[in-house]
């Protein structure tokens, strides 16, 4: 089914919100556990593939986030970081009269959803979010979460960094009161220079 639903959207098909319905659809099924196949490392390839070309057909990546959270259960999958990688640099690289609006979708739809991120993890360590401490004290104890693995990605292709820290900006500007999220975007603006 994923492979069909990628050729509908190479092939263009006019309204791509409905095959990204299905995709979602698709992810429940990789949340389903089973001793004889471990869904999520066998379909995140085809997953991260149709991300990237739902994107490309509509202009929206939540598939993304999807990608992000399936990214963190795989449990040290080595293939997975590179699958990770591979599909947010496909958008970083696209070129064309659109190009740009493709990577602040991308890079806002990943960048807002940080403080999601953070106060689910500072829940899981039980953690006090409104603590200023909570945040990024260090870049290594997050760097193996697949929200940070797409920061840094975006943040390697240099030719798009200067997007990546406007959004970036926008992000912090729009959340003058949230402590938590300001210090998070200001350590990774500080990771960007």
């Amino acid at each position: 089914s994923m492979n069909v639903f990628g050729e509908w959207l190479l092939v263009g098909v006019e309204d791509g919100s409905e095959i990204v319905k299905n995709i979602k659809d698709w992810c429940q099924i990789m949340n389903t556990q089973n001793h004889c196949l471990d869904a999520k490392s066998e379909l995140f390839p085809s997953l991260c593939r149709l991300a990237v070309l739902s994107g490309k057909a509509t202009f929206e990546y939540d598939l993304f986030l999807d990608i992000l959270h399936f990214y963190d259960s795989l449990d040290g999958c080595s293939a997975g970081k590179e699958v990770l990688t591979n599909a947010i640099n496909t958008i970083l690289t696209l070129r064309g009269k659109y190009s740009r609006k493709h990577i602040t979708n991308l890079a806002g739809t990943i960048i807002n959803s940080i403080p999601t991120f953070m106060v689910g993890l500072s829940q899981e360590h039980e953690l006090d979010s409104e603590s200023d401490d909570v945040a990024m004290d260090s870049w290594d104890q997050f760097k193996d979460y697949g929200w940070a693995v797409a920061i840094e990605t975006m943040l390697k292709y240099g030719k798009n960094v200067p997007l990546v820290i406007k959004v970036l900006l926008e992000a912090l500007n729009s959340t003058p009161s949230d402590k938590f999220a300001c210090s998070t975007y200001n350590k990774i603006l500080h990771l960007a220079c």
